[in-house]
């Protein structure tokens, strides 16, 4: 499992798929830039040009260990609609 540094409060468990891979709120990581000292605005740009783009580049170089990005604003009926919807059963096949 890969961990994002500096964010383990946004941890919000793990999820087993070929192997174990830890999940992050990405609201959890705006709130904890922000209490940093970033603005709104800034804590979500720099989660989307660094911290996602990263976890997107894991992906694809590490793709039995990367971490999970959770919008916590989406809703799932089941973890079979989460699985479905992140394409975990495509790409991790």
């Amino acid at each position: 499992m890969i961990k994002l540094d500096n964010l383990e409060e946004a941890c919000i468990g793990s999820i087993q798929l070929e192997e174990n891979h830890l999940v992050y709120s990405i609201d959890s990581i705006v709130q904890l830039l922000e209490y940093q000292g970033m603005t709104h605005d800034d804590a979500l740009e720099y989660f989307e040009f660094n911290i996602s783009r990263t976890v997107d580049y894991l992906k694809s170089t590490q793709p039995k260990e990367y971490p999970i990005l959770l919008n916590d604003r989406q809703t799932y009926q089941s973890i079979e609609d989460f699985v479905e919807l992140m394409n975990f059963d495509e790409e991790d096949s």
